[in-house]
């Protein structure tokens, strides 16, 4: 739901016709074709969080489909949680759509997923920082993908006008726009794919257990909070958006595990001068 949509001004830089893209559907099922990217993304982070938990042996298949069945659950009522409390309004006028499959924040459903997913390690008496460690190592690709949809049908996630030569227009889509924009979800596609790389070339394999969560979640909020500034959502306390205030929250989770880390890191590097 947008805070507003800009009108036409000038002519556009770029445009994105999708002509009725986000109404076609895909038998058998019949759902829209954004739902299946946002799925399609979501499959991604399963195959990539299975195939590596069961070659490295902490999984089995059946452990790991059940993983991502809680994962699942998870996104998808964290994500409408977050929603209904970011357009409250809307829920109290038609208590029913809180049962509609559209309406979910991202972030809500990252922060209650992850939480799942912990739940569900420590209950599995596995290794919950190695876990999540290779939970977030996908989790950039599979919002990128899901973001995809987003520019593809312009569902609102663009941003403010400007005149930059990127701006794009949306002239089809369940928010339309002539008006030059700023292709926010482009932003944050480029900005997911280079935490990836990063993770993979800096961190895994290099770091102990917990530092790939730690610096995930703390690229992944960096780059939402900052992009944010930019996109059209309802602003709330201190004139920030609610996926704001969940970014800073998650930097603070992030930072408190990384001083935990480089603490240990410094005790275990202690420890034989201490008893040598």
């Amino acid at each position: 739901m947008r805070a507003g949509v800009p009108r036409s001004r000038g002519a556009p830089v770029f445009a994105v016709a999708t002509p009725m893209f986000p109404w076609v559907t895909m038998e058998p099922l019949g759902l829209p074709v954004h739902l299946w990217i946002y799925l399609a993304g979501f499959a991604l982070l399963c195959f990539g969080t299975s195939i590596t938990l069961t070659r490295r042996g902490d999984f089995g298949v059946g452990d790991s489909v059940a993983l991502c069945l809680c994962l699942l659950a998870g996104v998808m009522v964290g994500g409408k949680i977050f929603h209904v409390v970011d357009h409250l309004e809307l829920y109290v006028a038609d208590p029913g759509r809180i049962w509609a499959f559209a309406g979910h924040g991202i972030n809500g459903g990252i922060v209650a997923g992850l939480a799942v997913g912990a739940l569900y390690l420590r209950a599995r008496r596995r290794p919950v920082l190695a876990g999540l460690d290779v939970i977030l190592l996908f989790m950039p690709l599979a919002i990128a993908v899901g973001r995809v949809a987003c520019l593809l049908t312009a569902d609102g996630d663009y941003g403010v006008p400007t005149d930059l030569p990127w701006g794009m227009t949306f002239a089809y889509g369940y928010y339309p726009t002539r008006v030059p924009v700023h292709p926010a979800p482009l932003y944050e596609i480029l900005a997911l794919l280079a935490l990836f790389v990063g993770l993979k070339l800096a961190v895994v394999g290099r770091r102990p257990a917990g530092w790939t969560s730690a610096i995930a979640m703390a690229g992944y909020a960096t780059q939402r909070f900052l992009i944010e500034i930019i996109r059209l959502n309802k602003r709330h306390l201190l004139g920030m958006t609610l996926s704001q205030w969940t970014c800073l929250a998650l930097l603070l989770v992030s930072l408190a595990l990384l001083a935990w880390l480089w603490s240990q890191e410094r005790r275990q590097a202690m420890t034989p001068a201490v008893t040598s």
